[in-house]
């Protein structure tokens, strides 16, 4: 391949990990919109998105390489990186929320069950006969 096939090549694989990036950022972006208030449904929904967006730029690691000099994917690469930190910060608030949720309805015995319902708690039978 000579010089100018090389450089197409580049070109086309410097393009394709903007697009990854692009791609990426934006399942970041919706996965920090359910995480603003994140019920559980939402916490699950955002958990595929972000195993999405991870699969997503894993796919493109080995032509990273190629788009370093690329001002298209550099400028994604920096908006990606605000929605990594913003996705990271909204994922520490869930999880502070929850742990102190929980310190605070543990010692009352309440158990959530996993779509975020209480448990329904079990009350013993009573039988009445009038006699």
């Amino acid at each position: 391949m000579g010089a100018v096939g090389l450089k197409t090549a580049e070109k086309g694989q410097s393009a394709a990990t903007a697009a990854a990036l692009h791609k990426a950022r934006l399942q970041l972006e919706e996965a920090g919109r359910l995480l603003v208030q994140p019920a559980p449904a939402a916490l699950a929904s955002c958990e595929t998105l972000l195993a999405s967006a991870i699969a997503e730029l894993e796919s493109t690691r080995q032509s990273w390489r190629y788009a370093a000099g690329d001002v298209l994917a550099g400028n994604e690469a920096r908006v990606l990186r605000k929605s990594v930190k913003l996705a990271h910060r909204l994922l520490e608030n869930a999880a502070n929320f929850y742990e102190r949720w929980r310190g605070i309805t543990a010692p009352a015995g309440i158990v959530y069950q996993a779509d975020g319902r209480p448990r329904p708690v079990r009350q013993p039978a009573r039988i009445l006969v009038n006699g």
